[in-house]
């Protein structure tokens, strides 16, 4: 029998850039994020930057590799999660807060800062 999960409220001010709040059960869940942000003395607001300049953008994440066999057994009594409340300020830029069951989590946040300033 799957568990099941019960919350009574949730309070959270901002959920935002690809996060997800997810109430129930899911199969896959694949957050992605690619930002670029550009700080300057003066700003121009016309000029735009392709993200696949930055390597950062196009470099392989490295997965962990797990080649350990692992037998698990679950009895599950009371298959029964039961939380009053659940409360942040906020879940932001490929992150997750989730209630259920799910196999597949992969989130990735790629973030290029670039500042520009004067020299004296």
């Amino acid at each position: 029998m799957k568990r099941m999960s019960f919350v009574d409220a949730i309070y959270f001010t901002t959920i935002t850039i690809t996060s997800t709040l997810q109430i129930g059960d899911s199969v896959e869940i694949l957050p992605i994020t690619r930002a670029l942000a550009v700080q300057k003395v003066f700003p121009t607001y016309n000029t735009k930057v392709p993200l696949p300049k930055y390597r950062i953008f196009s470099e392989d994440i490295p997965q962990p590799v797990i080649n350990e066999p692992v037998q698990t057994t679950f009895i599950n009594e009371n298959p029964v999660t039961r939380v009053k409340s659940i409360s942040g300020q906020s879940v932001s830029t490929s992150s997750l807060l989730h209630v259920g069951n799910t196999s597949v989590i992969r989130a990735e946040s790629r973030i290029k800062h670039i500042r520009e300033v004067l020299e004296e």
